[in-house]
């Protein structure tokens, strides 16, 4: 996500699925009809999977998937993992379930995972849902189906001000997914506007319009050692909110000296299952900002690596190489891409591999808390 201010981009975790089929020399084409189906269909999953996970290219993992593929569509299952006939009769899925399976539960192609096992590693998320190649689950037993969208309510946002000041900020509502784009948030039905904050908070004033559908703002004040809250109740629990938090008082892309920070979110998403939180300095940084996750689902992009606090960032010149922070210029994350967006901010160091995002898969609810620590 490329994070400029005022333009209410709205944060988009897109999974999207690749339908190439790569060659693969370590495998013969077969003589049989019924076996070039299989690696076709073997070599086509593996492209996907590969490309979710972000490694594309490596035919080692390409190699290896392919071989558990072709193994298990050659095997014939026991009647005790046949799971099509079942799935829905499985429990849902808990935060403790979707965080154990990881990468398992953040791929759309995936129903059900295995729960949770004390004293055992992950599952490997294996190619078909409707067998069991969760390969620690032993026979099966204990599997769980993932939870519907939005199924465990609203995830809503508290900001707190541990400095010794009051902090004023903007809260900003991301713009409607125009139609043919990839995005988080498609629906203008289902989508929390920067009207609706206003109008249900007692703290974020004076709302403005920006140019795009849904885009627009308000602004708040957090006094010093408290804090503001925005919760979602009934229709509004399961509607999208996606947006920014600007640690800036007022309308300005690059304030002096060093521009802002910014919390970024987007949280119950419509047209994703993957909640994402992230700390943008490409902007610049104006105070020291940690984000609070809850519950146990959260990972960076692409990693299985579990993620409970992101932060706190450093100053304009710090070390800001942490999971789930953009550092200051770096629009990319690990680089910059177009013009530098203000000229009083640094590109500074990069980050060296992707993990500027921390998403969760499958599992809402709770209070995601933005906590400003100190100004700069």
């Amino acid at each position: 996500m490329q994070s400029k201010s005022f333009r209410f981009i709205a944060l988009a975790s897109c999974m999207v699925l690749i339908s190439v089929v790569c060659s693969v020399t370590a495998y013969a084409e077969q003589p049989d009809m019924a076996a070039r189906r299989i690696l076709y269909d073997c070599q086509k999953k593996a492209a996907e999977y590969t490309y979710n996970l972000d490694k594309a290219g490596d035919q080692e993992l390409f190699d290896k998937h392919v071989a558990e593929c072709i193994a298990a569509s050659k095997a014939q299952p026991a009647p005790t993992v046949q799971l099509k006939s079942v799935s829905g009769n499985m429990p849902v899925c808990s935060d403790a379930d979707m965080a154990w399976c990881s990468a398992c539960s953040s791929n759309p192609v995936n129903t059900w995972c295995c729960t949770k096992k004390e004293g055992k590693t992950a599952p490997d998320c294996g190619f078909n849902n409707d067998q069991c190649k969760y390969t620690l689950c032993s026979g099966c037993d204990g599997t769980c189906r993932m939870p519907p969208k939005n199924y465990y309510g609203a995830t809503n946002i508290k900001i707190t001000n541990q400095t010794d000041a009051d902090v004023t900020f903007m809260f900003v509502t991301g713009a409607v997914t125009k139609s043919g784009q990839l995005g988080a948030c498609t629906d203008s039905e289902k989508i929390i506007s920067y009207q609706w904050v206003a109008q249900n908070t007692d703290w974020c004033k004076n709302p403005q319009a920006g140019k795009e559908k849904n885009a627009g703002w308000c602004t708040g004040t957090v006094k010093k050692g408290s804090s503001v809250e925005l919760k979602r109740t009934g229709n509004d629990a399961e509607k999208c909110l996606t947006g920014a938090i600007h640690l800036w008082p007022e309308k300005a892309s690059c304030p002096s000296p060093n521009g802002f920070t910014q919390g970024e979110f987007t949280l119950n998403p419509t047209n994703t299952s993957t909640e994402a939180v992230n700390i943008s300095l490409v902007n610049g940084v104006s105070y020291a900002l940690s984000i609070n996750l809850p519950g146990e689902a959260w990972t960076i992009q692409n990693q299985t690596r579990s993620v409970k606090v992101i932060g706190p960032n450093e100053s304009i010149t710090g070390d800001n190489n942490k999971p789930g922070i953009y550092p200051p210029g770096c629009t990319d994350c690990i680089q910059l891409v177009g013009e530098l967006p203000c000229k009083n901010v640094p590109n500074s160091r990069c980050q060296a591999t992707r993990q500027c995002h921390v998403q969760r898969g499958g599992i809402t609810g709770g209070t995601v808390e933005f906590v400003i620590e100190k100004k700069f």
